[in-house]
């Protein structure tokens, strides 16, 4: 979230480059999650709430936004291991809230997987990201994850965070 707060900050970059380049960060780092590239189109392209400039007045408060919004991806993730297999299963999983941004991100994962890029960029613009994306896909390398590595890239996202602020 801190890389996608930076990434955003940027008003001298496109939209859709700022996708590109999450997209580009996400190969290197982490491994890819839609939730959080729905996340990032939507953020980038205007469709959901932004960055309230009246919120960010301090990195403290920064990371206390992006934690919130951390925290949303991630129980969408979690929420989509329970129920990924759920047709071989007694148990049902509902996703239930009241975040009216939260509910774009899931029922556009969900309703249109993969189109966000058209949904959020227009057809010529979404088959450049779309280009891109699949070109990562195809060549992927799973970055090695481990805390050590997950620390450093914090460690690193913070740091270009503290500068904006410096």
């Amino acid at each position: 979230m801190v890389h996608i707060f930076n990434l955003w900050i940027h008003q001298n970059t496109s939209p859709e480059e700022k996708v590109i380049q999450f997209l580009e960060w996400v190969n290197e780092h982490i491994l890819f999650c839609q939730y959080s590239i729905v996340y990032a189109s939507l953020l980038f392209s205007n469709n959901i709430k932004q960055f309230a400039q009246k919120d960010i007045t301090s990195v403290d408060s920064v990371i206390r936004i992006c934690k919130n919004q951390a925290w949303d991806l991630t129980y969408l993730s979690f929420w989509s291991t329970l129920y990924w297999d759920d047709i071989q299963k007694e148990n049902v999983y509902l996703f239930c809230t009241m975040d009216n941004d939260l509910k774009k991100v899931f029922s556009l994962t969900h309703c249109k997987p993969m189109e966000i890029f058209i949904e959020c960029f227009g057809p010529t613009r979404a088959k450049r990201i779309s280009a891109r994306f699949n070109c990562i896909i195809n060549n992927r390398i799973r970055p090695e994850i481990s805390k050590k590595t997950l620390d450093a890239i914090e460690l690193g996202e913070l740091q270009k965070l503290q500068a904006l602020f410096s």
